[in-house]
């Protein structure tokens, strides 16, 4: 995913512009990836037509989407207040295919910051996206992680649809919502076992 991760600096750069989140656009197509993808969450990964990121070669995560990135990014207003969806199949489905449900140990999207101390991940959007073949299908880190919304999206074959990482939790899970999602497939639909985790 070379062409993804040079198009995702050119946002990086491009992070003093106000209107719109910083696009990634992707034409149709199969994309096989061989290592977790890491987005900023005020970077917004839109489909051109049908798109699948295929992981399913090897047991390694999907899409990671955070703001654990250096004190120059840090700000928590400019680029969520635009509310794009950070991954954005509308224009045509974002697959993410895993290495198969039973085999995978991995989360097709991981969401949230893992420490403290860095802009809140907050206002995270996922809309139009299909995850199938994982341990995990959304993710959701304990640190600093809320106001996340999901729709259209279907989340199938995977051993647990939404899990929350274990332990102590802070400042996260507040006005987290799915909309028009389906559940399918696994064991279980949802696994919470996060303290001070809101919902």
């Amino acid at each position: 995913h070379y062409p993804l991760r040079r198009q995702r600096q050119m946002c990086i750069r491009d992070r003093s512009r106000t209107y719109g989140l910083p696009r990634i656009k992707v034409p149709g197509g199969i994309y096989p990836c061989g290592a977790q993808i890491s987005l900023p969450a005020w970077i917004e990964v839109v489909s051109e037509g049908s798109v699948c990121f295929d992981f399913s070669a090897a047991d390694v995560a999907g899409f990671k989407i955070h703001n654990e990135f250096s004190n120059s990014l840090q700000d928590s207003l400019k680029h969520p207040a635009n509310y794009s969806p950070c991954l954005n199949g509308l224009g045509g489905t974002i697959a993410i295919k895993g290495f198969g449900i039973g085999a995978s140990t991995k989360a097709a999207m991981t969401i949230g910051n893992t420490s403290l101390g860095f802009t809140p991940c907050r206002d995270v959007r996922i809309a139009g996206v299909v995850a199938s073949g994982w341990n995990v299908g959304q993710q959701f880190e304990k640190y600093d992680t809320y106001l996340f919304s999901c729709w259209n999206t279907r989340l199938e074959q995977n051993v647990t649809q939404i899990k929350t990482r274990s332990g102590l939790g802070s400042n996260s899970g507040e006005r987290m919502s799915w909309d028009n999602c389906t559940f399918a497939g696994g064991t279980y639909a949802l696994y919470h076992d996060c303290l001070l985790y809101t919902s």
